[in-house]
């Protein structure tokens, strides 16, 4: 079904529309973790992306808050020339709302001023991705690290585990684990959790589609943790998803460990671990690894 918005038609965005949008999001590899396919499409049901082709060679993403019944924005991605920019605001000065454009990265502010001057420009500390390098998560060295080499000796020390890479035939059993964790967590208490539990689900049932890459810890031949990650660009692999049975200490810091260090033996030199969305609790686990960068996400809003 197409929409009308901005004096453009734009439709849901789905796997079949890969050919379409993939080699616009490819054309300039992104600095932030949202922009990859797979992360559009995983998360589409919770913020209803839509795509249209703006002047034949621009992606424009918008989304939708339902309950205030208004569209917003993602960042512009291709080739903005000052033509398509003008074209561009005149269409949002026809609304009647003040639209925002989410997920915008400081390269775009960099090379767009007079398009963003057109708007209040707000960091959005909770959606900035943060960066690591892959040695430092792999190799776990010096003193920072203590705490977390000694979590994961103990883990190593207490259970028969192995690390392998995800296949199609354990992708059952991830999702078995990922309904195990969501029922021991009661997730069912925060929209958060419950959103990212239907972006994981859809990724885990359209992981070839999706061509992402992951890992699967098993316990005694059970599978008790995962990741799911790809590449951002030529030098950074983005984890999109970690999840790990709690009841096992030192799980998470198995996990973190074993797909960082898979990571570094594939060639990348920075790991992108997505955002802390505003949650003190992940904030801390994000900071507890020391990252060489906090990668800011802007808000454009329109004044």
């Amino acid at each position: 079904m197409q929409e009308n918005f901005l004096n453009l038609k734009f439709i849901p965005i789905e796997l079949s529309h890969k050919n379409q949008v993939e080699p616009l999001l490819l054309r300039e590899p992104p600095l932030l973790s949202g922009y990859t396919l797979a992360s559009l499409l995983s998360w589409k049901i919770i913020f209803q992306y839509e795509w249209a082709m703006f002047q034949e060679k621009m992606l424009l993403i918008s989304g939708r808050i339902p309950q205030e019944n208004v569209r917003y924005m993602l960042q512009p991605i291709g080739i903005f020339t000052k033509e398509n920019q003008e074209i561009l605001l005149s269409e949002i000065k026809k609304l009647d709302y003040p639209i925002t454009i989410y997920g915008v990265d400081e390269r775009f502010i960099e090379r767009h001023p007079e398009f963003t001057s057109h708007f209040e420009i707000i960091n959005d500390l909770g959606f900035a991705n943060y960066i690591y390098k892959a040695e430092d998560l792999a190799l776990l060295q010096g003193r920072n690290y203590a705490k977390k080499r000694n979590l994961i000796s103990q883990a190593e020390n207490a259970y028969q585990w192995s690390a392998n890479p995800i296949k199609n035939d354990c992708l059952s059993k991830c999702i078995e684990l990922l309904e195990q964790i969501c029922h021991d967590d009661h997730i069912e208490e925060d929209e958060g959790l419950m959103n990212e539990r239907l972006a994981l689900d859809f990724t885990l049932r359209n992981f070839s589609e999706l061509k992402q890459k992951g890992l699967v810890i098993r316990v005694d031949d059970k599978p008790v943790a995962f990741s799911i990650f790809e590449e951002l660009n030529p030098d950074t692999a983005v984890i999109h998803f970690e999840k790990a049975d709690r009841s096992y200490k030192g799980l998470y810091q198995l996990i973190n460990h074993e797909t960082s260090r898979i990571l570094l033996e594939s060639g990348y030199k920075f790991i992108n671990r997505e955002e802390d969305i505003n949650l003190p609790g992940l904030r801390k686990a994000k900071q507890s690894y020391y990252p060489i960068e906090l990668r800011p996400a802007y808000q454009l809003i329109f004044k």
